[in-house]
């Protein structure tokens, strides 16, 4: 595999979750009531090396109970189910413990719902999650996270019409729903070289960014990153080019240059207030950092 990982390319969590395991998971259910509501967020995230080698997937689910009275998008940072994006047209520090992380302090108590069983995947070839009691420090975040299995890339296609089922419980009722996942990317260059011959990347003038276009509302995250430092830029996908501006970078040596078309597709269901279901397919290779 790649020695680096970015932020937006790997769960930063899925290594909490060993601490926990696939098996009985206590029950986490609760009396719903007016002052909080419910959010179901999934994410199907895929990644492989623009030479082909290094497919891997893997599938994030959580139903969470958040206090009517919290924001809820730095809960699902916190908890692992979403991260932190730049504004288009921007770039931010992605780098892990670079102090944007969300705290739980006065967020009062969110809980993480069992769902029964949860199966999400290309229709017709779903595949069943397995349930991990979330690495509690606090008893302010409580419950299960839902994760796969395994980490073929095969089970989870680009370009295909995905479901989301949830058989349900006690504490959140079934989900059934479908959307589209988008294409993989394709045709990228950078610095009007073609992805796959790119080995350097020099990072003291502006680095020019093409891809494929892809779908309207989508975007196109760019990293570049090393063993100690993330940089991550959004474009917005349908534009097809973006510009990576000189001195957001400043790493020397060897790294990882990616990038990663983001689709996120909301939803209602019966007493789900809040539903997304989010792809990040990543398209990378490993370069050399230059002045």
């Amino acid at each position: 595999m790649d020695p680096v990982a970015g932020r937006f390319g790997a769960f930063a969590l899925m290594g909490a979750f060993a601490l926990g395991c696939s098996a009985e998971v206590e029950s986490y259910g609760s009396d719903a009531d007016t002052a909080s509501s419910a959010h179901a967020l999934v994410t199907v995230e895929r990644s492989v090396n623009v030479d082909g080698s290094g497919a891997r997937a893997d599938v994030l689910a959580g139903f969470v109970r958040v206090p009517a009275d919290v924001e809820a998008r730095p809960i699902y940072e916190l908890i692992g189910l979403r991260t932190s994006m730049p504004p288009v047209g921007q770039c931010r520090d992605a780098t892990l413990g670079s102090g944007s992380t969300p705290t739980v302090t006065g967020i009062g108590r969110v809980e993480l719902l069992e769902a029964g069983e949860v199966w999400v995947g290309a229709q017709g070839s779903e595949g069943t999650l397995a349930p991990h009691a979330f690495p509690t420090v606090t008893d302010q975040i409580a419950g299960v996270l839902y994760a796969s299995r395994d980490r073929s890339a095969s089970a989870f296609p680009a370009a295909s019409s995905y479901s989301l089922r949830t058989a349900g419980s006690a504490s959140m009722p079934s989900i059934t729903i479908t959307r589209e996942a988008p294409v993989e990317l394709d045709t990228v260059t950078i610095g009007g070289v073609a992805l796959a011959e790119v080995k350097e990347v020099g990072i003291g003038a502006p680095i020019d960014l093409t891809w494929g276009v892809g779908a309207s509302g989508d975007l196109v995250i760019a990293e570049l990153a090393t063993a100690d430092r993330v940089v991550a830029c959004a474009f917005r996908d349908d534009q097809g080019a973006g510009t990576i501006p000189s001195g957001k970078f400043d790493k020397l040596g060897s790294g990882r240059l990616s990038l990663t078309r983001i689709r996120t597709a909301s939803f209602r269901a019966p007493d789900v207030d809040f539903g997304e279901l989010a792809f990040q397919f990543e398209l990378g290779t490993n370069v050399t950092f230059k002045p």
